[in-house]
């Protein structure tokens, strides 16, 4: 389905400040309250632009609905964190959903939420006004992660005569025959209080989904905060691909886990199977070793003659895996990893490593290295610094609680992007721990 009959017209001058000046004038409610908003000239039209704290879309002040849009905005508060209005004149919030079957058992579903004492009415029904009008006068600008706020559905709809030029018609259909723009609508809040809506919403969307499996959950999303730059990644870890390649025969299981974290999306994914990879080698190395140093005492020619001699040596190879599940992974990191294959992954994205992290949830790292650090300097102190933060990441993602620093990483989109970075640096140990092993 292309956009382009939707896309807004490239930026053009500044506004004249005549009319600049009234409008800004005339949208100063609304500019108050969403101060990330702005009015700008696009073209030959008037936007407002930035709405939600989303460059990704705006709203066009065309004459035959600028007075009615400006009403509707100077009523509203447009929330970064939802995909959702609040109505200023009735303490109303109003999730946005695209468009739902107008036979759905949701549809008209209504009734009363009571969090701590305080008893909210929650009921699915037709779109606002606002809402309809709003979504008549958007127009996407780049690609969304926020898909738009689920706008784009809703404008085609309500101009149903630009869609039929864009889509077949029994695409139309499939699209739209049978569906129709529905709200879900929470009121009985006193005033905006972002942080009490976000509470309110998760244990709606958790209580909802409870009780109907395929019921509509809002759209909650991560608050904006200091994101990293795009992950980079060595293409290749020497200069160019080898001319030949053999090796011995590998785990099996190993090999499953690292190839599913390659083909998985989700950083929180990819780093748990490649740190499984780091777990498993690890309880099998010591398991390998201590069944070679008890065969090679066991194989002494007069271990029958001195059994006192030798059966000491037995109980402290046996005592060497009672060694703590840290130390384990730690010495198969040692054994199997090179630093200098880590630096350089590092060196991909040093701004990051080089910064102290915090997650949501309350999870932090410590800045991992610095900037001027090197080589050398890594290889002295990699060790346990490397596989002991790796272990604090999984921790916090995997457990309710990181035990040492009493914090999670929660599953949200910006921690996703905080993980990403480690991901070149942990496959890399994962696949040398694969290539530095074979079956005996």
């Amino acid at each position: 389905m292309s956009l382009q009959r939707y896309e807004a017209a490239p930026k053009g001058e500044a506004a004249p400040k005549g009319e600049a000046a009234t409008l800004r004038k005339q949208l100063e409610p609304f500019l108050k309250r969403n101060p990330y908003s702005k009015i700008q000239k696009r073209g030959k039209s008037y936007h407002v632009i930035n709405p939600w704290d989303d460059d990704s879309l705006s709203f066009v002040l065309e004459n035959k609905v600028k007075r009615d849009l400006i009403a509707a905005l100077n009523n509203l508060i447009l929330p970064p964190r939802f995909t959702a209005l609040y109505h200023l004149d009735s303490n109303t919030m109003e999730y946005i959903y695209t468009l739902l079957h107008t036979d759905g058992p949701y549809t008209s579903r209504q009734f009363e939420f009571t969090l701590d004492g305080k008893t909210y009415h929650c009921q699915f029904k037709g779109a606002s006004e606002r809402l309809l009008l709003l979504s008549k006068e958007f127009r996407p600008i780049e690609e969304s992660p926020t898909k738009y706020r689920n706008l784009l559905f809703l404008s085609m709809y309500v101009n149903p005569k630009l869609s039929r030029s864009i889509l077949r018609e029994d695409r139309f259909k499939e699209l739209f025959e049978g569906r129709s723009p529905v709200s879900f609508f929470v009121t009985g809040f006193e005033n905006f209080e972002e942080d009490t809506i976000v509470k309110i919403s998760k244990h709606l969307n958790f209580l909802m989904s409870y009780y109907d499996r395929e019921s509509p959950l809002t759209l909650i999303h991560s608050a904006k905060s200091d994101r990293p730059e795009p992950m980079k990644q060595l293409q290749f870890i020497e200069m160019n691909f080898p001319r030949k390649i053999s090796c011995t025969c590998k785990e099996p299981i190993m090999l499953d886990l690292v190839l599913a974290a390659n083909d998985v999306s989700e950083p929180r994914l990819k780093f748990l199977y490649y740190y499984q990879v780091l777990e498993y080698a690890a309880f099998y190395y010591v398991d390998s070793e201590v069944k070679r140093k008890i065969s090679q005492i066991i194989d002494t020619p007069d271990i029958h003659g001195k059994l006192d001699k030798y059966l000491p040596k037995i109980v402290d190879v046996v005592t060497d895996t009672r060694q703590s599940d840290e130390a384990k992974l730690n010495k198969t990191v040692e054994i199997r990893c090179t630093p200098d294959a880590i630096w350089k992954e590092l060196q991909q994205n040093l701004p990051y490593f080089s910064k102290k992290q915090e997650f949501e949830g309350g999870f932090f790292i410590e800045p991992f290295i610095s900037q001027d650090m090197t080589l050398e300097n890594f290889a002295a102190m990699w060790l346990p610094k490397t596989p002991d933060t790796l272990r604090k990441i999984r921790n916090a993602l995997v457990h309710g609680r990181e035990s040492r620093l009493g914090a999670v990483i929660t599953p949200t989109r910006d921690n996703e992007l905080k993980i990403e970075p480690w991901i070149p640096v942990i496959r890399r140990m994962a696949e040398q721990v694969i290539i530095f092993s074979s079956l005996t």
